[in-house]
């Protein structure tokens, strides 16, 4: 089934289920059911006859943090609202020790390459010679040579300190989310020879990559540009698992906090065919001032029509148009290809298109008569008219089975 309804459950059940859990890895409370528990309890007294001091908290941490996500599918599959792990303090300085990674405890794929964000380029890594996991280099902490001039050169010092503070504060928000459709955020690799500085996100690892090598699977030397339409039930499945997340992110969390990136590189397969939403270390916290940080600012031809001016407020809405554009793209099976934002209507006067009218051809080449009717609700210029992710969700849910995974 696409999602579990709750309908003749006792409402009781999810709180005889799981019971608040005091985690060693934090000061927060963490969901736990009983079997759970008792498979942390055995980890810890294995680790303590055949593990060093040093290293017994680490594998606490990766034991507890590669089960959180099964605590929060239960928590989701009762309907419950999810428990905050973490409070945010806004004007943090330095990264929680606790969530501090050496990097002597992780072991580099330098011939891999899974992928690039905003803040740099991804690796496959083995945590503590038992995990495998995901490490994306920090780019604006790099000081070799050929990643410097990757990157164009170094920031300067003003630069780099400012880079560094948004990081700190990004991370405080990666540390407080835990959602099953969410990229999980492990911690931090850091350096020990340098006054901890970081140098690495380390994130759960996707086996199955992200939604745009479905979408175009490799052919050879080049990416291909052009796929086939995925069915009807994995786009539905896709759909509904990003939803979620953005249901939990927009309407769960206070204050929200938005992605501003949303595209098929951003979301992430599991080994289960799992969709998951990636690149959260660019995502914003929507404040009062409505201000952003550096990072983040989003993928032309996936961003809604308020992000290209300047000084407008960005809200929920932004992504709710960048899913619309995803869902187009998986219906048609053909990247996004908008035709120009701006024309000339007479003299200087320059005027912007609407979108319906830059996306015509994408949206005729949709395959999928459901698909097309979610993305009339999504493709549309006002914010204040955009469908936002409940009703996404509970459209999706109405489409029926989503199989495929």
């Amino acid at each position: 089934m696409l999602a579990p309804t709750r309908s003749n459950r006792d409402p009781m059940s999810f709180e005889r289920h799981c019971r608040p859990h005091q985690s060693l890895v934090g000061s927060s409370i963490e969901l736990l059911d009983p079997e759970a528990e008792a498979v942390v309890r055995r980890s810890r007294a294995r680790s303590r006859l055949a593990t060093p001091l040093r290293d017994r908290h680490q594998q606490r941490v990766i034991i507890e943090r590669c089960l959180v996500s099964r605590f929060v599918d239960c928590a989701l599959s009762f309907d419950q609202p999810l428990i905050a792990l973490y409070c945010l303090d806004c004007e943090v300085q330095e990264i929680d020790d606790r969530w501090t990674i050496p990097l002597d405890h992780l072991t580099i794929d330098e011939g891999s390459h899974l992928g690039a964000g905003a803040l740099g380029e991804v690796k496959r890594a083995t945590w503590n010679n038992s995990i495998s996991v995901a490490v994306k280099r920090l780019f604006f902490m790099a000081d070799n040579p050929a990643a410097l001039r990757a990157m164009g050169g170094a920031l300067d010092p003003a630069a780099r300190e400012a880079a560094l503070r948004d990081f700190i504060k990004e991370c405080s928000i990666n540390s407080s989310i835990r959602h099953p459709n969410i990229v999980m955020f492990l911690g931090v690799g850091v350096d020990r020879s340098s006054n901890n500085e970081p140098r690495f996100l380390v994130l759960e690892l996707m086996e199955r990559g992200s939604l745009h090598d479905e979408l175009y699977p490799s052919r050879g030397t080049s990416d291909s540009r052009e796929g086939a339409a995925m069915t009807l039930d994995r786009i539905a499945s896709i759909l509904l698992d990003v939803s979620r997340a953005l249901v939990y992110l927009h309407h769960s969390r206070t204050p929200p906090i938005l992605h501003l990136d949303l595209k098929p590189k951003n979301v992430l397969i599991d080994g289960s065919g799992r969709a998951k939403i990636g690149d959260l270390g660019e995502a914003h916290v929507i404040r009062a001032t409505r201000t952003l940080s550096q990072f983040g600012i989003g993928t032309p031809n996936y961003m809604a029509p308020e992000m290209a001016i300047e000084g407008a407020a960005r809200g929920r809405a932004a992504d709710m148009f960048s899913l619309g554009v995803m869902a187009c793209e998986m219906s048609s099976g053909r990247p996004p290809n908008p035709g120009a934002q701006m024309v000339r209507v007479s003299g200087r006067s320059l005027e912007m298109v609407p979108e319906r009218e830059r996306r015509e051809a994408d949206m005729r080449a949709m395959q999928h008569s459901e698909i097309r009717e979610l993305v009339d609700h999504l493709i549309v210029d006002e914010e204040d008219r955009r469908w936002d992710a409940r009703q996404v969700q509970s459209f999706v849910e109405s489409i029926g089975r989503g199989g495929g995974r």
